[in-house]
């Protein structure tokens, strides 16, 4: 009886399995697959991974960036030895692509890496590189960067909360210089360095970068220049306010020359009716030229339209160096979210203080990210 049952059961599990087989040979060939779907299926595939970006390994992720910048500018200016008016098209606050990512050593540590290029017109090379990098952070020791990176005084000069166009910094200074001027912050660059930042304590972060072939504006280096700097950056909220600041030290030995700049910024924003003001400062010293600048700018920033925030925005700047220059100007902003976009518009006059130059500036343009 034993023997019966089990025969019985071995053929209905081979019936079922014949007419299981049966039935999916009837739909692929009821849906025109035939024998070749899965090789064409699968020769699909490998066409589309052979048009795709993808990373070279399944440790370490990839993530492909950038911003697209371009604008219209209408200048009228008056120089000791020219007066013109133009329209231009720029791409002064430049375009960017880039490519980061990381991988998890242990639960406390990570690495890293950082490569991104410039694209623009306007410069020697239509693409420039930026930063080559790799860097390795604990959660505890804080973040260790070597190669073509950021110094740590980069951006100190140009914090603001708002999402203005403007800052202290030389926009259109191209243009200016036809015209006899030079303005602009002493903010630092990019190059070969080695970088640490600490961890983030009470909202504190500290940096320091060294580099003995640093070829960035705004100082103009040898390959015998040493160049080191120290940043002290803060960021906090109080109730309805939203605070960031910093300030660095940068000291750069060329040859005989040791070029000392002290300089800072800080923006503050009431939250919940979107005020804010922003101030930045600096002094350079070479023991020749002794420059200095001071910049404020302040607006609001809400969203009155359901496409994203408007901000609107006047500031002044007095710049003092071999040419002491005044600026003042107006802007607007607005973000349309869903499409990671920004269209601004902005007036810009720099003066001359002996009134050798002058020059009126009105700017449309937008941005992109991705």
């Amino acid at each position: 009886m034993g023997d019966y049952m089990t025969t019985g059961r071995i053929t209905l599990a081979a019936a079922a399995s014949m007419l299981l087989g049966l039935s999916v040979s009837a739909n692929a060939a009821d849906l025109g697959l035939g024998e070749g779907c899965c090789a064409d299926l699968e020769e699909r595939v490998a066409e589309l991974e052979s048009t795709t970006a993808r990373k070279g390994n399944r440790v370490v992720s990839l993530q492909v960036y950038g911003v697209v910048s371009r604008g219209l500018l209408v200048f009228d200016g008056s120089g000791a030895d020219e007066d013109d008016s133009d329209t231009v098209l720029i791409d002064e606050d430049g375009s960017k692509f880039g490519f980061r990512g990381s991988a998890t050593i242990s639960p406390n540590w990570t690495a890293g890496y950082n490569i991104e290029l410039d694209v623009s017109v306007e410069q020697a090379e239509p693409i420039e590189l930026r930063k080559n990098n790799v860097w390795i952070e604990s959660t505890q020791l804080g973040r260790v960067t070597l190669g073509q990176a950021s110094t740590a005084t980069d951006g100190i000069a140009n914090i603001v909360l708002a999402n203005t166009f403007s800052d202290s910094d030389e926009f259109q200074n191209d243009i200016y210089n036809e015209f006899g001027g030079d303005y602009g912050n002493f903010d630092g660059g990019r190059g070969d360095v080695i970088r640490y930042d600490s961890p983030s304590i009470a909202g504190f972060i500290f940096s320091a970068s060294w580099s003995d072939d640093l070829d960035q504006e705004p100082q103009d280096n040898d390959d015998d220049a040493d160049f080191w700097d120290i940043t002290l950056r803060y960021s906090a909220e109080y109730n309805a306010f939203r605070v960031a600041a910093g300030i660095g030290y940068s000291e750069e030995e060329a040859g005989d020359v040791t070029t000392e700049i002290f300089q800072g910024s800080g923006s503050l924003m009431h939250i919940p009716s979107g005020l804010f003001a922003s101030f930045s400062a600096g002094e350079s010293d070479d023991g020749v030229n002794d420059d200095s600048y001071w910049y404020v700018n302040a607006g609001i920033e809400k969203q009155w339209l359901p496409y994203g925030k408007t901000t609107i925005y006047g500031e002044y700047g007095e710049y003092d160096d071999l040419e002491d220059d005044t600026l003042y100007g107006l802007g607007l902003t607005q973000s349309f979210n869903a499409a990671a976009l920004d269209v601004y518009v902005q007036y810009r006059r720099i003066e001359e203080d002996d009134g050798d130059a002058e020059l009126d500036t009105f700017l449309l343009g937008t941005t992109i990210k991705f």
